[in-house]
């Protein structure tokens, strides 16, 4: 069995890109860079100085279903009910202290979360 190179011969085979548009992309880039290199603003970063990558993703939906999963078995597929009960939001925080590979999280309910 010959194997096919991926490329032009695996139609199914792709990769997506984003052309930069924005006229300022170089600059802008360029401060990120910096930063993931401990510097800023032509300066290094002191010690007791951090870079911290953050996001949030907000009003995920917290599901129950209304009946336990079954387990597969022998000639039988796994179960999962499909409807469900919701049970509020959620927000999900995270960040990555870049330089010292910590990860911080937070799963909180929306009612009490506030931006930081």
């Amino acid at each position: 069995m010959a194997l096919v190179a991926r490329g032009c011969h695996s139609p199914w085979y792709h990769r997506s890109w984003i052309f930069p548009r924005a006229p300022d992309f170089g600059e802008e880039a360029g401060r990120l860079l910096d930063l993931y290199a401990r510097g800023w603003q032509g300066k290094c970063l002191k010690d007791d100085e951090f870079v911290i990558s953050a996001d949030e993703k907000s009003s995920i939906q917290s599901r129950r279903r209304k009946h336990p999963t079954q387990p597969c078995q022998p000639g039988k597929a796994m179960r999962v009910e499909h409807e469900y009960k919701r049970c509020g939001a959620w927000v999900y925080i995270a960040a990555l202290d870049v330089h010292h590979a910590l990860r911080l999280r937070s799963l909180r309910d929306q009612e009490w979360h506030c931006p930081f």
